[in-house]
C-alpha cells in the first residue's frame, strides 16, 4: 500500500510538472498513471487533495538533496553550486504555469510552497552566506539575512510573466545560471571569485 501510494504521488508530481496542474483533469491523471479513476481514489480524495500531496512530496525531495549537498561539498560555494545543479536538473522540465496554477487555484498547496521558501529555503542560503563568510570566500560586509531574503524574493521573479516571456527566447537552465552568476558574483570575496570560476563548470554539466 505504501508503496504504491509513493510510486502514484511521485508519478502524479512528474506529470503535473511537465503538463501543468489545471490543464490535467483527474482522468486524465488515472490514464497517464496507468490505473482506474476509482483506483486513484483510493489513494486522494480529490484533485485538491493529490495536488496537495505532490507539493509536500516535491518539498520533501527537495530539502533531502540539499541536505546531501551541505553535507558532501568541501566550501561554501561548492554548496551552493551542488544545491543549484540539483533544482536546474529538477526544473528543467518544469512548465512555468504550475506555479501560476498553484497560487490561483491551490492555495493551500501555494501556502505550503510560501513557507518552504521562506523558512527552509531562507536558512539554508543565510547558512550558506555565513559559511562563506567564515571561509573568507563571500564579503564581510554583506548582512546574511537581507541578503538571503533578497536571494529567495528573486526565486518568484523568474515565474513573472515578464520571465515567462523572456524563456520563449532562453531556456530555464540558462536563465537560473544567470541568477546564480548574479548572486555569487555579487557576495564574493576575490578568493570566493576565484573558486566559482572553478566550480562554474559543473553547472553545465
Amino acid at each position: 500500500m505504501e508503496e504504491k501510494y509513493a510510486d502514484i504521488i511521485n508519478r502524479a508530481q512528474e506529470i503535473y510538472m511537465r503538463y501543468g496542474i489545471k490543464s490535467v483533469t483527474m482522468d486524465d491523471m488515472a490514464r497517464h498513471l496507468g490505473i482506474s479513476k476509482k483506483t486513484l481514489y483510493k489513494y486522494v480524495t480529490d484533485k485538491t487533495d493529490l495536488v496537495n500531496k505532490t507539493i509536500e512530496n516535491q518539498l520533501e525531495n527537495e530539502m533531502c538533496r540539499i541536505k546531501m549537498s551541505a553535507e558532501s561539498a568541501k566550501n561554501a560555494i561548492e554548496e551552493h553550486i551542488t544545491i543549484s545543479k540539483s533544482v536546474i536538473a529538477q526544473m528543467k522540465n518544469v512548465q512555468p504555469a504550475v506555479f501560476y496554477d498553484l497560487k490561483k487555484y491551490y492555495p493551500e498547496a501555494w501556502n505550503m510552497y510560501q513557507c518552504h521558501k521562506h523558512e527552509e529555503v531562507f536558512k539554508t542560503i543565510k547558512d550558506n552566506i555565513l559559511s562563506g563568510m567564515k571561509e573568507g570566500l563571500y564579503r564581510e560586509d554583506i548582512h546574511p539575512d537581507v541578503t538571503a531574503m533578497l536571494y529567495i524574493q528573486s526565486v518568484d521573479v523568474l515565474f513573472s510573466d515578464e520571465m515567462v516571456r523572456i524563456m520563449s527566447t532562453y531556456d530555464f537552465p540558462t536563465i537560473l545560471i544567470e541568477k546564480i552568476k548574479y548572486h555569487i558574483y555579487g557576495i564574493s570575496t576575490e578568493k570566493g571569485i576565484k573558486e566559482f570560476k572553478k566550480q562554474l563548470e559543473k553547472l553545465y554539466e
